[in-house]
């Protein structure tokens, strides 16, 4: 006998659907009277700020203004007013710029002085489906990628999320485009540039979620190389490359000395040349996690490698070394609040020893590593060690980024979600 399928409807179902429609509109109502609220709280706060100042279009707050305590704390309350603005706007947090949202702002505010009135219903949702009207694009966002070098025929290269390509390539099609043919100069063209995708709703967005990025590219790229930028050094945002740096010996008697010598990297990465592999494996993977929607066990991975990086960069080797240790902290330890107890050692100690080590002897070669390396960490931390050798540096980092390159590439990690996965799978191995 088929099975019977019964749908049981309120006799009034035209009340029942009203009374729904009307918690909505209740609920939005609120929603709506609370951005009123704060809206015209804000401009409270703006008339207050700007009292006795001409009103312009340039600025939130002027510049020229006389600093004082009152002023201060006025800006704050003005930032503080903006952040709960754009709270009440589901939807607008996380897609638009704090900067646009002001200027929107600014030009209501002042024109709401010049009137003397306070913002209406009416002036409230307007300015808010102004805001929310505006589609989120797809946006690519452009930059110069220094560190590097190729032939034409070798672009472009895409790595993770990321396409690098030359000038002429990327700002071709828009030649005639007053922003590229009044800006662009002829040696752009032969300029190896990085380029990424974001979701935003302006500009200025869109280059604040791709700088983001790019940062973490730089990051990788260091872990990538696996070794000091001194040598090797791919930037977009942070990059120093090589200097020619100047020095004077003086004595008493006057000018003893004096000389130059090249500092930083003199050699570029050369893109798809044999002497220079590309990320494959589980560098290729480490990348594409950069931007994708990563689980909670990838994004430990991706945090651990970038505070490698990090280490790799950090010109003071008493520094890095701590930052090498926050590193394996991400992965092993679920302390929040900054203190490495023994027992925290002991933990990351042994996880590092299980995961790397190939037998008895070199876990208990490796645990003891790195409980060693945790003695150092803690004498620069708390007894402001500051010399700190370079081989125990690179033991430590050779560590960070051994542990990074396993956790992507064997079959047993590769389905793991969760680092409590990960802590259960070395538990198991403890016991076995």
């Amino acid at each position: 006998m088929p099975e019977k399928f019964i749908l049981l409807l309120p006799r009034n179902l035209r009340s029942c659907g009203s009374a729904i429609e009307d918690v909505g509109e209740v609920g939005v109502q609120v929603s709506n009277q609370n951005l009123l609220k704060q809206l015209n709280h804000v401009l409270d706060l703006f008339i207050e700020y700007r009292k006795d100042k001409a009103d312009t279009l340039a600025s939130w707050v002027s510049a020229e203004d006389t600093p004082s305590e009152n002023r201060s704390k006025l800006v704050q309350a003005l930032e503080s007013g903006l952040d709960k603005l754009m709270d009440l706007m589901p939807g607008l947090k996380g897609t638009i710029s704090r900067d646009f949202v002001r200027q929107e702002l600014l030009s209501r505010f002042i024109k709401a002085r010049a009137a003397g009135v306070k913002f209406s219903e009416l002036d409230a949702d307007e300015f808010k489906q102004a805001l929310l009207g505006l589609p989120i694009e797809k946006l690519r966002v452009v930059r110069r990628l220094y560190g590097v070098d190729a032939s034409p025929g070798n672009t472009p290269v895409q790595i993770g999320p990321f396409v690098i390509d030359f000038g002429a390539a990327i700002f071709g099609p828009f030649k005639e485009h007053p922003l590229v043919s009044l800006t662009s100069r002829p040696e752009d063209a032969k300029l190896l540039y990085i380029q990424c995708s974001v979701d935003a709703r302006d500009g200025q967005f869109a280059i604040a979620l791709a700088d983001q990025l790019f940062d973490r590219f730089e990051l990788i790229f260091r872990v990538f190389i696996g070794m000091s930028p001194m040598r090797l050094e791919v930037g977009v945002l942070h990059y120093v490359g090589p200097q020619m740096r100047g020095q004077m010996v003086i004595s008493a008697a006057g000018p003893l000395r004096q000389g130059s010598s090249w500092e930083g990297a003199l050699q570029p990465f050369i893109l798809n040349d044999p002497r220079f592999p590309m990320p494959v494996g589980a560098f290729a993977r480490l990348f594409s996690l950069i931007s994708k929607d990563a689980t909670d066990f990838e994004k430990h991975i991706l945090r651990c490698a970038e505070w490698t990086g990090q280490a790799i960069a950090d010109s003071n080797p008493a520094s890095a070394l701590v930052k090498a240790a926050i590193a394996l902290e991400v992965l092993f330890s679920g302390q929040e609040k900054g203190m490495i107890t023994p027992s925290i050692t002991a933990q990351i100690a042994e996880g590092s020893a299980f995961l790397l080590g190939t037998g008895r002897d070199s876990r208990i070669h490796l645990e003891r590593e790195v409980k060693r390396l945790y003695g150092i960490r803690s004498a620069v931390v708390h007894s402001g060690k500051d010399s700190v050798n370079q081989e125990d540096l690179f033991s430590f980092i050779r560590i960070c980024r051994s542990i990074v390159v396993l956790l992507l590439s064997e079959g047993e990690f590769f389905h793991m979600t969760s680092m409590t996965e990960l802590a259960t799978h070395l538990k198991n191995k403890k016991y076995s």
